[in-house]
């Protein structure tokens, strides 16, 4: 066993990938923001799998990705309050769970904690999404675009789902 840290530079910082390998398996994935949780994470890893060998690599050449990518802009729906937004939801049901799968997508790519899906009416505030919730959220979508046989975004979501 062995546990293997590839540090790579992006937009935002550094972005620590720790994986525990036993022989070409990789048996156990977690991703860092900083040095001071990758240690935390590295210790304890090695401490649960008995481990000893551990290499630090610097990637390079994949960083593009996250350069090159770039936030959709966040909608704003005509509500402030619970009643109108209850009833704006339930009467525009395509566009509230593609913008949710769309906020998910980039939460998953860009390692988020929570996601603003949407502006109310203008006002600045957003409505937001901590990444516990994404999967439950996921999953509405998933049967709404099963009930109206949109399949190509069950697909998107199928994927989404398994990388949370």
């Amino acid at each position: 066993m062995r546990i293997v840290i590839t540090t790579e530079q992006t937009v935002g910082g550094e972005l620590h990938h720790i994986e525990v390998m036993d022989g070409k398996k990789i048996v156990h994935v977690q991703v860092a923001k900083s040095v001071k949780q990758r240690d935390d994470i590295v210790w304890k890893l090695a401490d649960l799998y008995h481990v000893v060998d551990i290499d630090l690599k610097q990637q390079k050449g994949k960083i593009k990705e996250k350069e090159d990518f770039k936030y959709s802009s966040i909608p704003s729906i005509p509500v402030i309050d619970q009643e109108d937004a209850t009833e704006w939801f339930d009467s525009e049901g395509d566009v509230v769970f593609t913008r949710i799968v769309e906020a998910i997508r980039e939460g998953v790519t860009m390692t988020l904690d929570s996601i603003r899906l949407f502006e109310l009416n203008g006002t600045g505030a957003y409505l937001t999404a901590e990444r516990p919730h994404w999967k439950e959220g996921l999953t509405r979508a998933l049967k709404y675009f099963i009930h109206i046989e949109e399949y190509g975004k069950c697909a998107e979501i199928r994927d989404l789902i398994k990388k949370l």
